[in-house]
């Protein structure tokens, strides 16, 4: 999908029309559905009009890397010390699905465009009848968004809602293998919003990644300023993935 095409998508839901979206990505047909207690594998989601392939043994090993590993068990980062989470481009729900079953008491803001968030919303629905969750989209007010985040476990908002949640709301913000896909004005969007609403953040990105169809941008990971990250922010660890190994994930604290 073009940039250009994937914003008027943006626009046009932003404008009260996410009951018509949700209805017709209910008309579509996913052959593999979420089943009690997970998913079927392997895994097919959709997004923006597409079935895309996902292979569960590679999702596992997604999570297999040693930064991540450190944030679900030990340091500062470990899930069960921290209570407030907000995760951006989400995909499946699968990271928001492992903190959320590790720790009881988490709350979870997810933050996605549609129709992709549609897919993470019927996934965490399926996997936890029991906790309380809510969409938010309409929501447009700073103390009714927030009051909303309090009374539910998990509420989905879409990304231009982040703005509104108060200073230092989250504990802990999750970036993994979207940012290397925006332009450069919108990544400093969430990265200004981060620092002012999070306490620390996990990133995951390509190396080096490009987008061609946005007016040539590249990224590197070993460049702070592409992805406009200060130096007074301390840095807790930058490393490459086991797997993906092109990857590098990062972890700082505001």
């Amino acid at each position: 999908m073009s940039l250009k095409r994937t914003q008027e998508t943006y626009k046009d839901f932003r404008k009260n029309n996410y009951s018509n979206l949700e209805n017709r990505t209910k008309k579509r047909q996913i052959t593999e559905k979420p089943v009690s207690g997970g998913f079927q594998k392997p895994l097919s989601y959709l997004f923006y009009g597409y079935i895309t392939k996902k292979n569960s043994k590679n999702d596992l090993r997604q999570h297999n890397n040693k930064a991540f590993i450190e944030i679900l068990s030990n340091g500062i980062y470990k899930v069960t010390n921290k209570n407030k989470f907000l995760e951006i481009g989400v995909g499946s729900g699968r990271t928001a699905k492992t903190i959320l079953s590790i720790n009881d008491k988490a709350k979870y803001v997810i933050a996605d465009l549609p129709p992709a968030i549609n897919v993470s919303l019927r996934n965490l629905k399926v996997s936890f009848p029991d906790k309380k969750i809510a969409k938010a989209f309409e929501i447009n007010d700073q103390q009714d968004l927030n009051s909303a985040f309090e009374k539910n476990d998990v509420l989905f908002v879409f990304p231009h809602q982040i703005k509104l949640f108060q200073k230092k709301t989250f504990d802990l913000s999750i970036a993994i293998n979207c940012l290397h896909e925006m332009d450069k004005k919108t990544i400093k969007n969430y990265m200004l919003n981060f620092e002012k609403i999070s306490k620390s953040i996990y990133i995951k990105v390509w190396e080096t990644a490009g987008l061609p169809y946005s007016f040539f941008q590249y990224y590197s990971v070993h460049k702070k300023e592409d992805y406009f990250i200060n130096d007074h922010w301390k840095e807790h660890f930058k490393e490459r993935c086991t797997y993906p190994s092109k990857f590098f994930e990062l972890g700082y604290e505001f």
